[in-house]
């Protein structure tokens, strides 16, 4: 099950009306995870097919060390966007930051 919809907060649409939630953008963020918990961006990121979640702990690590110390500008922008939405998630959601 993805992350979003384990949490509860997997987009949902709020009518025709162009109402936004409160938490629209916890739910943005949670969307984008999904994505990135996804087996077929595991494939692409690891060679592994496998949530990325699921991945033995050196693996997830050395991706994420891959992106942090990229020569490409926009994968070290996304790396620190994906480190920024995940703080952002942990002070948000409910029992985040609470410990």
């Amino acid at each position: 099950m993805a992350f979003g919809r384990r949490t509860g907060c997997a987009g949902c649409a709020c009518g025709g009306a162009g109402v936004q939630p409160a938490d629209a953008k916890p739910r943005a963020v949670l969307n984008l995870l999904d994505v990135w918990d996804s087996k077929l961006h595991a494939f692409l990121l690891a060679g592994e097919y496998e949530n990325f979640s699921k991945l033995e702990k050196d693996v997830r690590e050395k991706v994420l060390r891959s992106w942090a110390d990229s020569s490409l500008q926009k994968r070290r922008a996304a790396f620190q966007a994906l480190r920024r939405a995940i703080g952002f998630l942990y002070v948000t959601l409910p029992g985040g930051g609470v410990g």
